[in-house]
């Protein structure tokens, strides 16, 4: 009977030591999985942290393109009224050099006109 109460009572310290293997594995898995779940949802909160910056210089570069756009349609208003200005002092100082060649050309015609009486 002492044999029968030792077999069992090996097979029970046999069956303790397993399952207290199988916890330890259980444990490490468990373990494992918290410190994989803990990286998973830093780099999720990672990537959005990188998103809302991403979606910040977004806005910051649509804002820049903007102002930049602005700037090159004033300056191309600028360019077109000054080439316009241009444009009509050109004309002005054509006309006046004509105007001015022709009070010449009439004023040589009079003189000759009364040279020749």
């Amino acid at each position: 009977m002492t044999l029968h109460y030792e077999k069992n009572d090996a097979a029970l310290n046999q069956r303790v030591q397993n399952l207290e293997s199988e916890k330890k594995n259980t444990s490490l898995i468990l373990k494992l999985y918290e410190e994989e779940r803990k990286q998973h949802k830093e780099k999720v909160q990672g990537q959005s942290e990188l998103q809302v910056k991403v979606t910040e210089l977004k806005e910051v570069l649509e804002k820049q393109g903007d102002e930049h756009r602005k700037e090159v349609e004033k300056i191309h208003q600028d360019y077109a009224q000054k080439i316009s200005n241009l444009r009509f002092f050109s004309e002005s100082v054509s006309n006046f050099y004509l105007k001015e060649a022709y009070i010449k050309g009439k004023n040589s015609l009079g003189e000759s006109d009364s040279q020749a009486s």
